[in-house]
């Protein structure tokens, strides 16, 4: 029985310009994985099992996903993303920027890069990244870890400017409650996200003037997923795909990838269309 574990290789930088360089690194880690006996009926056909969705989709660095179908554990640069047990149910990620007064920026920046270089984390937790656990942050913040939702780990701190950002994933949905309980202890802060979940199936930003976070339409098609900040982008790009004109209208968008969808019934790669909304922080859902 199959579990949705994220697993991913960070040792491939570079390597995968074309679709055959997947396929080619990710049968290298199907061997890698056949090494290990406690795998039970492991299914040797990696590109059906795993339904490859795309390299390069959470992040600046190259980087490939996959549904896996066991807490594989840390195997020669494969990292279990789920914690110990890897069982990551739905994960959402959610870039995040805070900006705002410089102080608080660099003591944000401080307190959170200060957490993941422990030697131990400051809360025992089960996660496999356990130093980067959100409920490190929470307790940090003077805050009981227990009434703030925080099922997941950050990555990507980086301070640039007057400004710090950071990348989430969590288990369901993202941890909106934490950008409030941040704001909370740094009043002159405002945060600006972009959370997206593929299982979630959900995709939405606060990022109404686009300062950060300018993309609205997401093409999902082989070799890659692509960002837009425009609907005549996307549709110039699905066209190229697809082989024919479609128009810049988002029900033009939808019925174009289903029909290729129809069309290509056995495709490993089916293709998927997004559209990012634009929602206020009152409608964030904790």
């Amino acid at each position: 029985m199959f579990v949705n574990t994220i697993v991913r290789t960070t040792k491939i930088s570079g390597v995968c310009t074309t679709f055959s360089d997947v396929i080619a690194t990710i049968k290298s880690l199907c061997a890698k994985l056949r090494n290990y006996s406690h795998i039970d009926g492991f299914d040797a056909d990696i590109i059906t099992l795993f339904k490859i969705r795309g390299f390069h989709f959470r992040s600046k660095h190259s980087k490939i996903m996959f549904i896996g179908s066991k807490s594989f554990g840390r195997l020669n640069g494969i990292s279990d993303l789920c914690g110990k047990n890897g069982k990551m149910s739905n994960p959402a990620f959610m870039n995040v920027v805070f900006d705002g007064d410089k102080r608080e920026v660099r003591s944000l920046y401080g307190k959170m890069k200060r957490l993941q270089e422990r030697k131990t984390p400051l809360v025992e937790n089960d996660y496999y990244e356990a130093k980067r656990w959100l409920g490190n942050l929470v307790t940090r913040l003077g805050h009981d870890y227990r009434d703030v939702y925080c099922r997941g780990t950050w990555e990507f701190l980086e301070m640039k400017g007057g400004s710090v950002s950071f990348l989430t994933e969590t288990a369901w949905k993202p941890p909106f409650a934490l950008l409030r309980t941040i704001q909370q202890h740094y009043p002159s802060l405002q945060f600006y996200f972009k959370a997206e979940g593929d299982d979630w199936d959900a995709y939405v930003t606060n990022d109404a003037e686009r300062r950060y976070f300018p993309s609205r339409y997401i093409v999902d098609c082989e070799p890659d997923i692509e960002y837009f900040n425009t609907i005549e982008e996307a549709a110039a790009h699905l066209s190229a795909f697809v082989g024919q004109t479609v128009a810049p209208a988002w029900d033009a968008l939808c019925a174009a990838a289903d029909d290729w969808n129809d069309a290509h019934a056995d495709a490993d790669w089916p293709v998927a269309v997004k559209q990012i909304e634009v929602i206020s922080n009152d409608e964030m859902w904790e």
